[in-house]
């Protein structure tokens, strides 16, 4: 994609939220949607820079991108909260030749916390089939045959995705630090009013208060695995489809229905003490590489109270 080309004399998004997955960026999306100064577009996840994702990705063009900006007026940040952002090898350089002056918010999760929540949100989008997480680890890798239903076998790649080490380490070499923050969930969630005042200094915003910060996008699970499988496979969605338009109702309108009715808090299973272990050693060289780029930068978030808790506790 020429990340060039079909921008001028257009604004540029300017503020981009890259991740990862179930740390907080639809959280943020909201709370800083509040501010009349900010403007985060529609479809919020649009997953256009990471160009390796192609079956991920919601806008293809550049021209549809920037298309979600038009109702945007004269708010100063315009802004993007796409996970895949992260995780994307090329996302970063992508983003740096669409707009070099680009901010960048990287939000992290301790590790043995993310592969659960992450491995729950796979399951509720359907890309994940494999309830039991060991066994999904156990066979997490390249050599994994993915589910018909899932849009990338990068997605359930466990043993890679919470590499965040090498992940940062991309924004790090397209971008200033001063165009970086990273935070860790565990930290902007002790004291999310201190995180919100750090972020407008960060984007140069003006005070704006917000009453408060309740949970968004928890943790739900399906009631049905059968009917949520079912739900996502062509050869049962096609025929009801066909079958609604004989009836005139809207297809998407049942489909919606039925997938909502199905949804319930929560895990579908919580893994065992040891798996966890398992996980935080198989990531601990990586999280002590995240630990020594970050070190000395002046990018972390670090609240008095848990200061490096997040960030040092992962690489031990």
């Amino acid at each position: 994609m020429p990340w060039g080309s079909e921008v001028t004399g257009r604004r540029l998004p300017n503020f981009f939220i890259v991740g990862a997955p179930k740390c907080g960026t639809t959280a943020w999306t909201a709370y800083l949607s509040r501010h009349p100064k900010v403007f985060f577009n529609a479809l919020k996840e649009t997953q256009v820079f990471a160009t390796d994702f192609p079956r991920y990705r919601a806008t293809p063009t550049v021209k549809a991108f920037l298309d979600l900006y038009d109702s945007a007026g004269e708010a100063p940040i315009l802004a993007d909260a796409s996970p895949s952002h992260l995780r994307s090898e090329v996302a970063a350089q992508n983003i740096k030749a669409f707009n070099p002056q680009a901010k960048i918010l990287i939000l992290l999760r301790e590790v043995g916390a993310f592969i659960p929540s992450y491995h729950n949100q796979m399951l509720l989008n359907g890309d994940e089939t494999i309830v039991d997480l060991a066994k999904a680890w156990t066979l997490s890798g390249p050599q994994r045959r993915p589910p018909s239903s899932c849009r990338d076998p990068k997605l359930i790649d466990y043993k890679s995705i919470g590499a965040f080490g090498i992940q940062v380490a991309r924004y790090l070499a397209a971008f200033a630090p001063s165009q970086i923050r990273v935070a860790w969930m565990e930290d902007w969630k002790a004291n999310p009013d201190d995180f919100y005042r750090f972020l407008l200094d960060f984007l140069g915003l003006e005070p704006f208060p917000i009453d408060e910060f309740a949970p968004v996008n928890i943790a739900r699970r399906h009631k049905s695995r059968l009917l949520a499988r079912a739900l996502n496979d062509r050869r049962f969605v096609k025929p009801a489809i066909r079958l609604a338009r004989r009836l005139g109702v809207p297809p998407m309108g049942i489909h919606s229905r039925i997938g909502n009715a199905n949804i319930a808090s929560g895990y579908d299973a919580l893994p065992a003490a040891g798996l966890i272990k398992q996980i935080r050693a198989h990531y601990r060289a990586d999280a002590a590489r995240l630990a020594a780029l970050l070190d000395g930068t002046g990018v972390v978030y670090a609240p008095s109270s848990t200061a490096g808790s997040a960030s040092d506790s992962a690489a031990r």
